[in-house]
């Protein structure tokens, strides 16, 4: 029997995947590639945000000493710094032209067949052929199980408001003869 896949956008390279339930862990990355790319690009950002916090500041400013020395040592004293590091390099013009040239994307027209309604899908960790129709969300199946137990919890007798209304605040007789006691 086929499972049925959960689709999801890749949250880096929004590309379509589909996983069979078993493989579904609650990813958003396609595969490894794109993840591996999303914890380089998350780290770079880290690494950005620290340095420029205050402490990271000085940290940076002393490891940068610390090398500069160091570079100074194996160079020998009276060396120059033959390497400039406050210039970057010339920027290379891009040589390939787009893939899609606009007489080639004027003409292209959106195609909605039947045949593309029932793709047949296949996972791509396991290779496990998938149900034509799959999920757009996560089964939940803690929630499930919470709003279960829940509902086996609860009475089955239904309050009436009269029922409702004897247990509200006590009327102010009956106020004064608590008071009194």
């Amino acid at each position: 029997m086929e499972s049925v896949g959960r689709m999801f956008l890749c949250a880096r390279c929004r590309e379509r995947t589909v996983l069979c339930s078993s493989c579904d862990h609650g990813q958003i990355y396609c595969g490894q590639s794109c993840s591996s790319a999303a914890r380089v690009e998350a780290q770079r950002s880290a690494g950005q945000r620290y340095q420029s916090s205050g402490i990271g500041r000085i940290n940076h400013v002393e490891r940068t000493r610390r090398w500069r020395l160091r570079q100074q040592e194996q160079r020998g004293p009276g060396a120059q710094d033959a390497d400039s590091v406050t210039h970057q390099g010339p920027q290379q013009a891009p040589t390939a032209e787009p893939v899609l040239s606009s007489s080639l994307s004027a003409g292209a027209e959106p195609v909605a067949t039947v045949e593309a309604a029932q793709t047949q899908w296949i996972c791509p960790a396991c290779a496990a052929a998938l149900h034509p129709w799959v999920r757009l969300g996560f089964i939940n199946r803690r929630r499930a199980r919470a709003s279960l137990r829940s509902a086996r919890a609860r009475p089955f007798a239904a309050e009436t408001e009269a029922d409702l209304s004897a247990r509200s605040l006590p009327s102010k007789s009956q106020n004064r003869v608590l008071a009194s006691e």
